[in-house]
């Protein structure tokens, strides 16, 4: 109706993490766009509009077309949205996601992230363990490393497993994109239980 209205954000419109800020008093009809606030509650020791991109080569940039990764141009689509935003790499090629949850706390110490994007899991089949005793340590581990994250008082991003190239014929593509699928239900469970935003690498 026309006349002084209160307007708010919906919570269900709001990225992962944000809540409605203060109602705000406009008045009906306005005359153009109206901002309304959203509110993103930091840890105390994190910055704000950092992201840590977190994982294994994939991370590191192995892969990509340029040999950096995803991280500069993952930078350039936040900036462009929000205007700020700092990416910072931190893959380290070759490791298992158990090797990430032990390094993540000093990596968390040292960049105090608003947000730490974790994607590990895809050189966990290496590991016979892994294969044999599926779903081995892999989720376990990356279930520590989204409580590591809201302990340090950053949010959690999970990316999926990626598939694997099917040009690796050596390395037994059918059977190890069965077992990405797998894991990647039980990656995205997880997520949903410990409230972590999912990041869909390899899609449903």
């Amino acid at each position: 109706p026309n006349g002084s209205q209160a307007a708010q954000a919906r919570p269900d419109t709001l990225p992962a993490y944000f809540t409605p800020g203060a109602a705000l008093s406009i008045t009906v009809p306005p005359s153009g766009e109206v901002a309304v606030p959203a509110v993103l509650a930091l840890g105390s020791r994190a910055k704000a509009n950092t992201y840590l991109a977190f994982g294994d080569s994939i991370t590191w940039g192995q892969g990509s077309s340029d040999g950096s990764g995803y991280a500069d141009v993952l930078q350039a689509d936040l900036r462009a949205f929000w205007g700020k935003a700092t990416v910072i790499q931190d893959g380290e090629p070759g490791t298992k996601s158990n090797k990430g949850e032990s390094r993540l706390g000093a990596s968390l110490n040292t960049h105090r992230p608003a947000y730490l994007l974790i994607l590990y899991g895809t050189n966990d089949w290496n590991e016979p363990e892994c294969r044999e005793e599926f779903p081995c340590f892999t989720i376990t581990a990356l279930r520590s490393m989204a409580l590591q994250a809201r302990d340090a008082g950053a949010f959690p991003v999970v990316g999926t497993i990626p598939p694997v190239n099917p040009s690796y014929t050596d390395r037994n593509p059918e059977e190890r994109n069965d077992w990405v699928k797998r894991m990647n239900e039980l990656v995205r469970a997880m997520a949903k239980e410990e409230r972590a935003a999912v990041a869909e690498v390899h899609g449903n």
